[in-house]
């Protein structure tokens, strides 16, 4: 073990010294790992592949920051990735929460007697609906803002995301089946909250 990381040592000092040929060895002996755990966090092949990027663009650029007296290099490459995939997965999140509010943003109609109780029910609306497309799962979430907060066709769906068209069609049913799943949980019936009716 300390030999092995003598030698990860001296490839870091070389990459610093400016040796492509340390740096391309560091590459194709940790990349498998740190794609690994990317894909693990990410679901999803060619973000993990950017955040691997990532990561040694800074071993390339910054090796320097690696410290052998916090770990090995290759924990500080496994919590660099970590890092990196939990700050897309917040970046998503937060995307996520702000389309589902802009696909339910209903206008008021100029016929609504109580403006206020008409605001208070769209927000609180936004916010059920929003909360409970955070919780079903990442691949019917995906389908249900394509069609119905994006208001694009199963086929055009499918095409995008390269999947059956069968199985577009059964990720929005089960995302719907979720989503009302988990709105009845809540009891939400409106402003107000109480008993669903």
């Amino acid at each position: 073990m300390a030999e092995r990381e003598q030698e990860v040592l001296l490839l870091v000092e070389r990459v610093r010294r400016g040796s492509e040929e340390a740096f391309d060895y560091l590459y194709e002996k940790y990349l498998p790992f740190i794609l690994r755990i990317a894909m693990a966090m990410l679901k999803n092949r060619q973000e993990a592949e950017d955040v691997c990027h990532d990561i040694f663009l800074e071993v390339l650029n910054h090796p320097e920051r690696y410290d052998p007296s916090r770990g090995s290099f290759e924990s500080w490459l496994a919590v660099k990735t970590k890092s990196k995939c939990l700050d897309r997965l917040r970046i998503h999140k937060r995307h996520l929460l702000q389309e589902a509010e802009e696909a339910v943003n209903i206008r008021r109609s100029a016929s609504f007697e109580d403006p206020t109780a008409e605001h208070t029910l769209y927000r609180e609306l936004k916010e059920a609906l929003a909360k409970a497309l955070n919780q079903i799962p990442a691949a019917q979430r995906q389908v249900l803002l394509h069609a119905y907060f994006k208001g694009e066709s199963h086929r055009s769906i499918a095409k995008q995301l390269k999947r059956p068209l069968g199985t577009v069609k059964s990720l929005i049913r089960y995302g719907l089946k979720n989503m009302r799943k988990q709105l009845e949980e809540w009891n939400w019936s409106g402003p107000g909250g109480g008993e669903s009716r």
